[in-house]
């Protein structure tokens, strides 16, 4: 069985994770190993297993944004969304990730390293999406779990929060995004549309090969969006041009959301919108951070929390007071 152990690698439609070993996860599965769901949907759902996988360990859900190549692994995305720390090394990443007290499930949505998409991101639906994921949990024998999700990955978490509420223990949201939709008014920003009830709108979508140049190319990133070449990207941008078909009130599981006040990809008042919405919420918002990039120091200690309440419903403050 080919296995690459220097970097993420798409090898045959199978994605594998840059690991310092491979170690069983549970199950007889492997971490680091594209593993393959079979949704309702008829769709293929890869996902990958990761973190410490103790006999205790709750499981962690790993819902992605939209990632484009050059970052390895969708479906492993957790590992992207901590910043280094200066001078610690540099595999420093992966031990942290390899060590979270979590049975990590990483899930790469439709479109992404081996999950497949019979039709197109326009016609897309979160519950389509929340089908595909619960596919996956289903298969890893998960009655429960925490979810972590990052950027246009948090509406998806938010929408499976919803439907499954007696499954869903706890939610994670990095920099989960919110005003992309073509109903949200043009030019009118998050803490101008909270307070005169503007309509909040979401947007999601897929990069696929051989459109315009898009965030990562081996060539200037002044041709970015000028010209087609076979390392663009095209954005497939449409799921769900419209609020998401139920109320954020609804959802009544603790959710931790972290945003970044340098965010420079979605505005960070979208974390405050959240918060302002689901009932049981925390905001932290981190000076300087940018989009979904922890930092170090940070992410071990919101991972810790995240598994306090996904265990008991509370954070290690409010337990010990």
């Amino acid at each position: 069985e080919f296995l690459w152990r220097g970097g993420g690698l798409s090898f045959s439609g199978t994605s594998y994770l840059a690991m310092s070993s491979v170690e069983p996860a549970s199950d007889g599965k492997v971490k680091g190993k594209a593993y393959f769901a079979e949704s309702p949907s008829g769709r293929k759902v890869e996902y990958q297993l990761a973190g410490r996988c103790g006999e205790e360990d709750p499981v962690l859900l790993v819902l992605h944004g939209m990632v484009p190549t050059g970052f390895g692994p969708a479906s492993t995305s957790v590992r992207m969304q901590r910043a280094p720390v200066k001078g610690e090394p540099k595999n420093k990443n992966q031990q942290v990730i390899d060590q979270l007290p979590f049975k990590i499930v990483g899930v790469a949505r439709p479109g992404y390293d081996g999950s497949t998409l019979n039709k197109p991101y326009k016609e897309m639906t979160y519950q389509d999406q929340c089908i595909d994921v619960i596919a996956v949990m289903d298969e890893v024998g998960a009655k429960k779990f925490a979810i972590t999700a990052s950027s246009s990955g948090g509406t998806i978490a938010l929408s499976v929060a919803h439907a499954h509420p007696d499954r869903v223990m706890a939610v994670q949201l990095d920099c989960c995004d919110a005003n992309y939709g073509p109903g949200f008014p043009k030019g009118k920003k998050m803490n101008d549309a909270i307070p005169d009830g503007s309509p909040i709108t979401y947007v999601d979508g897929n990069p696929r090969p051989g459109g315009p140049t898009w965030y990562l190319c081996c060539m200037n990133p002044c041709c970015c969006c000028c010209v087609c070449c076979p390392k663009g990207y095209f954005m497939d941008l449409f799921i769900e041009l419209g609020p998401v078909p139920y109320k954020l009130e609804e959802i009544k599981c603790p959710v931790q959301i972290i945003g970044g006040t340098a965010d420079d990809a979605v505005d960070p008042n979208t974390s405050k919108f959240h918060a302002s919405k689901l009932p049981n919420a925390t905001l932290e918002m981190i000076e300087g951070m940018g989009h979904c990039q922890i930092p170090g120091e940070v992410f071990e200690k919101k991972m810790e929390e995240l598994r306090n309440l996904a265990l008991t419903g509370s954070p290690p403050q409010a337990k010990m007071a």
